[in-house]
């Protein structure tokens, strides 16, 4: 799934929701794939995911010179109009979610404590850098690979 915003762009998150700062426009290309299609082996899924990461970005980059995606028919929104009967909901449901995590980190001591605990493993996470970096670290320390027991049963073949 790609996300494009033509008018303004979302940079802070939440924050932005919060201070009023939502885009006028959404734009969504969704790729689906065969399970056939997706390869098994490890080297094989990370040739193909970069060559998707690639993909998107060229992806991206066409639709803030175009103002859209390629395959995109500005004829056939994306949401029908009976949609915009859902904002009310969905505000009413997010903001009661809200209202319930602030009543029980206030009520709770383990609410209280999961939020600390994760909120404090974020924050070295982050210091440490990128989750994905971390996690080709502990990847690289890996003593065993996918690919040697393949190996050593091709090879007693």
């Amino acid at each position: 799934m790609t996300l494009g915003y033509p008018k303004t762009l979302p940079d802070r998150g939440e924050l932005d929701l919060i201070t009023g700062c939502i885009p006028e426009e959404i734009h969504v290309h969704v790729q689906r794939y065969d399970m056939e299609d997706i390869p098994i082996e490890k080297q094989e899924i990370d040739g193909w995911l970069r060559e998707l990461w690639y993909e998107k970005e060229k992806r991206l980059e066409n639709f803030y010179k175009e103002g859209k995606f390629p395959e995109e028919d500005p004829s056939k929104p994306y949401f029908p109009s009976s949609a915009d009967n859902f904002i009310i909901p969905i505000f009413v449901i997010w903001n009661a979610g809200l209202l319930l995590i602030f009543y029980l980190l206030y009520v709770s001591p383990v609410t209280r404590s999961y939020f600390i605990f994760s909120n404090v493993a974020l924050i070295v996470l982050s210091s440490l850098g990128h989750i994905e970096d971390i996690d080709r670290k502990f990847e690289n320390n890996d003593v065993t690979t996918p690919e040697q027991p393949s190996s050593e049963s091709n090879s007693s073949s």
